[in-house]
């Protein structure tokens, strides 16, 4: 019983609410549609009103000017036209698209006219007689009038025509045809229409009010200003008018007062829904707290409970968290030692070579020495003696210069990334490589665009260990190829230098698992297939990259990207 109590009583609050909402905003509705009717006649009031009085003032001009032309004036003191004059006057008209121009003698006869139509009828002389009147214009004069021939409402400017001694001797009238208001007031919604000072419609989009004289008198509806009743059109009009001090004519241009209904409706229906959602949202509000709170003591307990699955949670992932940072330590471990298997089985590869390469001088240095020892026991003639021994220091230099290669390469030195002339690595690399490639029999060939080479960001003995890297697998490659040779090209870019190795053997069948740990194209026994991943990563860490790509001549291509780091000036 109370539940429905309630319901009722909401619902007639809301039902007051609404109705009071429309109210208000009807009221609103109403006083907005009168202030956008006022200024919209307003502006059209200024638009119509400037044009009406514009283009008459073109026309008050026309008969000051044939008044006073010589044709004219002669034409009238003898009495005769001409041809010479109907041209004139038929000019004037086809120029200023004037309706028509009526040259009267002092007596008022007509001597001459022209029309808008060349073989149609002038404006009726009798017409112009009567708005003349007597002859001795001193001045411009101007009224409406009806064309009796055409039925044309017409508006009249006339003036007197004096000879050289100021005697009048006629009159010369020009006239506007009215029509040429209303086209651009006939695609209006408005009522619009000019009226005479004697209250006669002389122009209007309303064919019933013309050339009747329309009462328009103050309707003050509310009080508001600018509401009228036309005549015998029903209903209240809103607007307002102009008086034209060209033509002595009031312009109006106004609204039905009806129009205004839709305003009302349209405020009284927005208010009353923006209402109606503000209530009803209130309400629900009101509900949606009342279940809140009820909930709330059930979410407690929920909550408690969550709490605690979330702190054994929590223990949970720090103890994963650790096992994964455990885990990841051994990764890196097994990485380093990785790398150092790879860096050592490369040194394996090369200790045969490099063991023909220092038994060579050896075996010369001893044949040196038994020559020096012989000729200084022989006592003979020592000058060649100096030649033998500069022979003896560079074999000793170039035994130094393959042992010290060789330990910068088998050494693990602190990893700092310097300053590096990557054209110079690239010639050691080439030269700890030299006895594998001749026992190969490939053929290096190094191209570079600049006689010095480019500075980058790397640490020697690292780079060293990636430019012998893809050298030695770009000497595999090329090895059992029809052309044994292998291109390596340094050139420098605008932000990085390069290293380009490129073989002519079979090139990569899956070159997107090339960089993958134990991924080897070589067969089993070969290669470990951490060389190029190794690689890869040190690359990384010199901000760096290597890319791979197969060649449309055959072979493949690996580039090792480098930052440039300039010397410092």
């Amino acid at each position: 019983m109370r539940s429905d109590k309630t319901i009722a009583l909401n619902f007639t609050r809301a039902i007051v609410i609404v109705l009071t909402a429309a109210l208000a905003g009807g009221t609103a509705g109403l006083i907005k549609g009168y202030a956008d009717v006022t200024r919209n006649a307003e502006l059209k009031l200024g638009l119509f009103a400037q044009q009406t009085e514009g283009l008459l003032a073109k026309y008050r001009h026309i008969p000051l000017f044939l008044a006073s032309h010589p044709t004219v004036v002669t034409a009238t003191i003898k009495e005769t036209g001409s041809v010479e004059l109907d041209d004139l006057l038929q000019q004037t008209v086809i120029a200023t698209n004037a309706f028509g121009i009526v040259l009267l003698l002092e007596d008022g006869k007509p001597l001459a006219h022209a029309s808008r139509r060349i073989s149609g009828p002038a404006p009726s002389e009798a017409g112009a007689e009567k708005a003349i009147g007597s002859s001795g214009i001193l001045a411009l004069k101007r009224r409406f009038t009806l064309d009796r021939r055409s039925g044309k409402r017409l508006y009249e400017f006339a003036f007197g025509i004096r000879d050289v001694e100021k005697a009048e001797t006629g009159t010369v009238a020009v006239y506007v045809d009215l029509e040429d208001f209303e086209i651009g007031w006939r695609s209006q919604s408005e009522l619009i229409f000019l009226q005479a000072d004697d209250g006669t419609v002389v122009a209007s989009n309303e064919a019933g009010l013309l050339m009747k004289k329309t009462p328009v008198q103050d309707a003050a509806i509310l009080s508001l200003p600018g509401t009228y009743r036309i005549g015998d059109l029903p209903g209240f009009w809103l607007g307002t008018n102009k008086q034209s001090f060209v033509t002595g004519t009031r312009l109006y241009v106004l609204s039905p007062a009806s129009s205004l209904f839709n305003y009302f409706v349209f405020g009284a229906v927005s208010i009353a829904a923006i209402a109606a959602l503000f209530f009803t949202t209130f309400r629900y509000l009101q509900i949606r707290r009342h279940l809140i709170l009820r909930r709330l003591d059930e979410e407690q307990s929920a909550k408690e409970l969550l709490e605690q699955a979330v702190q054994e949670r929590t223990r949970s992932l720090r103890a994963e968290m650790a096992q994964r940072k455990d885990a990841q330590d051994r990764m890196r471990r097994l990485q380093a030692e990785l790398a150092e298997g790879e860096k050592l089985r490369a040194l394996g590869e090369m200790s045969v070579t490099i063991s023909h390469e220092i038994n060579q001088p050896l075996f010369a240095l001893e044949a040196l020495v038994d020559t020096i020892r012989v000729d200084l026991a022989a006592d003979n003639d020592r000058s060649h003696i100096g030649p033998e021994i500069d022979r003896l220091s560079q074999i000793v230099d170039r035994i130094g210069d393959v042992v010290r290669n060789l330990r910068d390469f088998a050494r693990d030195p602190e990893f700092e990334v310097e300053q590096v002339n990557l054209l110079q690595s690239v010639r050691d690399s080439i030269e700890l490589l030299a006895i594998r490639l001749s026992r190969d029999g490939v053929e290096v060939d190094l191209k570079s665009r600049e006689e010095e080479g480019p500075m980058v960001a790397a640490e020697t003995v690292r780079l060293q260990q990636v430019i012998v890297n893809l050298m030695s697998n770009a000497a595999d490659a090329a090895k059992t190829a029809r052309c044994p040779r292998v291109i390596v090209e340094v050139a420098r870019e605008e932000q990085e230098a390069t290293v380009a190795v490129r073989d002519f053997g079979a090139g990569i069948e899956r070159i997107e698992k090339i960089f993958d740990p134990f991924y080897t194209t070589k067969p089993t026994g070969e290669g470990m297939g951490l060389g190029l991943s190794i690689s890869a990563r040190i690359a990384a860490v010199f901000g760096g990259r290597i890319t791979a790509a197969n060649c449309s001549g055959g072979g493949a291509e690996f580039t090792l990207h480098l930052p440039l780091r300039e010397p410092e000036s």
